[in-house]
C-alpha cells in the first residue's frame, strides 16, 4: 500500500498522490507525421536529423525554399492544423544524379493582346502579351516575372534571350524532378494567337536511400509516414522497417504514402508485384496531376492524419484536399479504373467537387501463405488497432505500474495494487465498453466476454496472458438498392 512506510514510529499524519486512476478512459491516440524528402545546401539544418517545425517557413529556412521537403510541408501545413509534424531531410545523393529539366520554346509573335498563363506544379503565373511582342521578349518577361518568385519556385531559371526558357529542378533525382509544367488549365485561358510554345521535359536520376532517414526514428512512435520516393527499393526499406517496428517488444510501426504518376495499368501491375504486398504502404495515383508526386502524397497523409487524431474508426474518404487543382476533364478516372485500382491494392482519388478522398487502402492482398486476404485491406483497420491497443495499454500500464501478480486478491487489504486474472479479465471489459462508446468497436459485448481469455502464464509466473477478440468497426463505403415500380 503506498503512503507512510510501516517502519515510522514518529507521530505524523499526511497524505501523498496517486494519479493511477486520473486518467483512465482518456487516452488520445498519439498522432505524429513523420516527412521524409530532400533539402538543399542553403538549408541552416543538417540532414538525418528530426525536427519537429511548425510552419512552411520554419522548413523553408531550416531545409531551403522550393526544396523537395518545402513543398511537401507547404501540402502538409494546409491539410493539417493540430498534429505534431517532423521532419527529416536527406541530402542529395553525392553522384550519379540529375537535375530534371523542363525547357520551353516559344516561337511566333503575338496577333492580339492577351496574356499567357503557365502553371508550374500548379502555381499560376500569368504574363500580359499585346500585339507584336515576339516570342523572345515575352519569354524574357515570363522570366522576370518567375524571377521575382525564385525563392519558393521548385527550380532554378535561364533564359538565353532567344525564346527559351530552361527550368531546372533544385533538388536532384528522379523523385525530385517531378514537376508539372503547363499553359493554360483553367477555361478561358489561352495563348495569344500568333505565339507558341513546346516543352520538353527531361527527367531526372539518382535518388537518395532512405535508409539514412529510417536510421534515425530511434524510439520515436510515428503512426503517420510520408515518403518522397516511390520506387519499389525504397518502398521496401521502409516496409522492411515497419515490420521490425511492429514487433510485440516495439510497437511503433505506422502506414507511409506515397503517390506515383503512371497509367491505371501499370499502377496495378507495380502494386500486385510479388514484392508489394504490405498494410505499412498507401499508393496514389498521380496521373497527370498539377503537383508532384511528393506533394500530393505529403497532403493526402496530413489529411489522413488529422482525420485519425479526431477518430481512427472514421471511414477516410470524401476527405477534400486542399492546395491541390483537379484533373482536367478529360484526364479524370471513371468509376470502373478506380475499382479496378482499388480491387488491386491502390488507393483512389475524385475529382468531381474539388480532390476527394475515396478508396483509402493499404498496399495488403495476401496472407503468409499467398492466400487473398482483406485483413489489413482498409487504412482504418490499420488506425484503429494501432488506437486501440495503445489504449489499453496505457490504461493498464497506468493503473497498475508496479502491481503484484496473483491469482486471487481475495483477503488482500484494500489500497494493495494488485493484479489477477479476473483483474484483468475485468479491465480488459472496461477498455471494449468504452471503445465501443467511442464507435472504434461493435457493440458485441457478449461475445467479446465469451471469447475473452486472461490466464496465468504455465511457465513464467510473472506473466499474465490477455486473448482479445473485439470485432473492430467498419466503414460505410457501398450502398446497395432497389426501387420498384408500384402498379
Amino acid at each position: 500500500m503506498s503512503g507512510i512506510p510501516s517502519n515510522v514510529v514518529e507521530p505524523i499524519f499526511a497524505i501523498d498522490f496517486d494519479s493511477s486512476r486520473s486518467g483512465a478512459g482518456n487516452f488520445e491516440f498519439p498522432v505524429q507525421l513523420l516527412c521524409i524528402g530532400q533539402k538543399l545546401s542553403t538549408g541552416e539544418q543538417d540532414s538525418e536529423i528530426p525536427l519537429v517545425l511548425r510552419n512552411e517557413y520554419e522548413v523553408g529556412k531550416a531545409f531551403g525554399y522550393g526544396s523537395q521537403i518545402h513543398l511537401m510541408a507547404k501540402k502538409i501545413f494546409l491539410n493539417s492544423t493540430t498534429i505534431p509534424i517532423v521532419f527529416i531531410a536527406l541530402d542529395d545523393l553525392p553522384s550519379g544524379n540529375t537535375a530534371a529539366t523542363n525547357v520551353i520554346t516559344f516561337s511566333g509573335a503575338a496577333e492580339e493582346n492577351g496574356y499567357l498563363v503557365i502553371y508550374i506544379g500548379g502555381r499560376r503565373y500569368s504574363v500580359a502579351v499585346s500585339v507584336d511582342d515576339t516570342a523572345a521578349s515575352v519569354c524574357t518577361a515570363l522570366y522576370n516575372l518567375l524571377y521575382l518568385d525564385r525563392a519558393n519556385l521548385p527550380c532554378t531559371l535561364a533564359d538565353n534571350t532567344t525564346g527559351v526558357l530552361t527550368l531546372t529542378a533544385k533538388n536532384k533525382g528522379l523523385s525530385a524532378g517531378d514537376l508539372n509544367v503547363r499553359f493554360n488549365y483553367n477555361i478561358g485561358e489561352a495563348t495569344p494567337t500568333g505565339l507558341s510554345h513546346a516543352i520538353v521535359y527531361t527527367p531526372g536520376a539518382g535518388d537518395p536511400d532512405i535508409d539514412d532517414a529510417l536510421a534515425v526514428l530511434d524510439d520515436d512512435w510515428y503512426p503517420v509516414i510520408v515518403s518522397a520516393y516511390d520506387d519499389a527499393t525504397n518502398m521496401g526499406k521502409v516496409e522492411t522497417v515497419m515490420r521490425t517496428r511492429a514487433h510485440i517488444l516495439t510497437r511503433k510501426e505506422g502506414v507511409c504514402f506515397y503517390a506515383k504518376r503512371d497509367t491505371t495499368a501499370n499502377m496495378v501491375t507495380f502494386a500486385t508485384n510479388a514484392s508489394r504486398n504490405s498494410q505499412y504502404s498507401s499508393l496514389f495515383p498521380a496521373y497527370n496531376r498539377c503537383e508532384s508526386t511528393f506533394e500530393l502524397s505529403a497532403g493526402i497523409a496530413a489529411a489522413v492524419a488529422q482525420s485519425v487524431v479526431s477518430d481512427s474508426a472514421q471511414p477516410l474518404k470524401s476527405i477534400k484536399l486542399n492546395g491541390f487543382l483537379t484533373l482536367e476533364k478529360l484526364d479524370r478516372v471513371i468509376f470502373s479504373d478506380r475499382n479496378y485500382l482499388a480491387q488491386n491494392g491502390v488507393s483512389t482519388l475524385t475529382d468531381y467537387n474539388g480532390v476527394q478522398t475515396s478508396s483509402m487502402i493499404t498496399m495488403y492482398r495476401l496472407n503468409e501463405s499467398g492466400a487473398p486476404d482483406n485483413s489489413y485491406k482498409q487504412l482504418n483497420t490499420m488506425f484503429t488497432l494501432l488506437d486501440t491497443r495503445y489504449q489499453l495499454e496505457v490504461q493498464i500500464t497506468t493503473k497498475y505500474s508496479r502491481a503484484k501478480l496473483g491469482t486471487t486478491a481475495e483477503g488482500v487489504d484494500p489500497g494493495q495494487q494488485i493484479m489477477t486474472p479476473a483483474i484483468g479479465r475485468a479491465e480488459a471489459i472496461m477498455w471494449f465498453r468504452r471503445m465501443v462508446r467511442q464507435g472504434k468497436f461493435e457493440n458485441l459485448l457478449d461475445r467479446f466476454i465469451e471469447l475473452l481469455e486472461v490466464t496465468r502464464d504455465e511457465t513464467n509466473v510473472n506473466r499474465l496472458n490477455f486473448s482479445l477478440p473485439p470485432n473492430l468497426m467498419n466503414q460505410f463505403l457501398v450502398g446497395s438498392g432497389t426501387m420498384f415500380f408500384e402498379q
